[in-house]
């Protein structure tokens, strides 16, 4: 079986680019805490609707939940042999926004009540 799940903070925005054949493809970059001192960069790669949703909703900073398959490639380049690993996207999660966890931990703001002056007679 090839699953992964990853939760994470995206690394920079998203730019969906069509193939030759014009399917939708993006790539992205999901920083994901592995322990207190460890940030990984995880690559990952979403096709079709998929990709167009991410690319729309989805921005640097925001955290994303991604539902996927690890995928390994190998080659040569000029003699020498390399690999890459990514993640291929599934599924993904909508998880709040850098923005909305800062205002998350603030308590919202409790309005005064009137003082007593007010403007009738009871």
């Amino acid at each position: 079986m090839n699953s992964v799940n990853i939760i994470g903070r995206i690394t920079k925005d998203i730019e969906v680019k069509k193939t030759n054949s014009g399917k939708s493809v993006c790539s992205l970059s999901v920083a994901v805490q592995r322990d207190k001192d460890n940030v990984d960069f995880i690559p990952c790669t979403a096709w079709d609707a998929t990709a167009e949703n991410i690319a729309k909703y989805f921005h640097k900073g925001d955290r994303i939940g991604i539902t996927g398959a690890l995928s390994t490639r190998s080659w040569e380049h000029n003699g020498e042999k390399r690999f890459s690993m990514e993640v291929l996207v599934r599924s993904f999660d909508f998880l709040n926004s850098k923005k909305s966890d800062a205002s998350e931990s603030k308590p919202a703001p409790v309005e005064d009540e009137p003082s007593g002056n007010l403007p009738f007679e009871i």
